[in-house]
């Protein structure tokens, strides 16, 4: 069935999301240390380390933006949600999933037109292509449509769960 297909997707975006944040907040953080060792104590800073590690924040954003949406802990207001009932909760409950999933759409779209444009074009400290850090944004918005659909398909199923976005 389609739901146990986006179950399992979004167990696989979650496996894969919390191994890069574990891995890109470990790299940044032995990085961010370094660049503080070699400023302050051997007086030569590393030219790259503050490149790498706003590289790794976009990443760690993204990833972290696409696991807190599969467990509902983005922010949001939820009282009005929290004092409807029935139809009128699931109707306004799609029709907000339809929302975000229009906006990770367009989200995917651009960033991966922005990513491929520029994949030519190399970092200044580090010279790796750019399509490195650009890649976060449409890599980061499938994961979180996954997640939506998901959870799309979770409400029209059961119209009475509580599943928040």
């Amino acid at each position: 069935m389609i739901i146990d297909f986006f179950e399992a997707a979004s167990r696989f975006c979650n496996r894969v999301a919390r191994f890069v944040l574990i891995v890109a907040g470990a790299i940044m953080a032995v990085v961010i240390v370094l660049q503080v060792f070699f400023r302050f104590f051997v007086k030569i800073p590393l030219p790259w380390s503050e490149e790498l590690a706003r590289y790794l924040m976009i990443w760690i954003g993204m990833m972290g933006a696409s696991l807190a949406l599969s467990e509902g802990r983005h922010i949001g207001v939820t009282v009005m949600m929290e004092r409807l009932r029935g139809r009128v909760r699931q109707v306004l409950m799609i029709g907000a999933t339809l929302a975000v999933f229009w906006f990770l759409w367009i989200v995917v779209r651009e960033g991966g037109q922005v990513a491929w444009i520029n994949y030519t074009q190399l970092s200044p400290a580090m010279m790796i292509p750019m399509l490195a850090p650009y890649a976060a944004i449409p890599v980061g918005g499938v994961f979180m449509l996954v997640q939506v659909v998901r959870k799309l398909l979770l409400i029209l199923r059961d119209p009475h769960s509580s599943i928040s976005l």
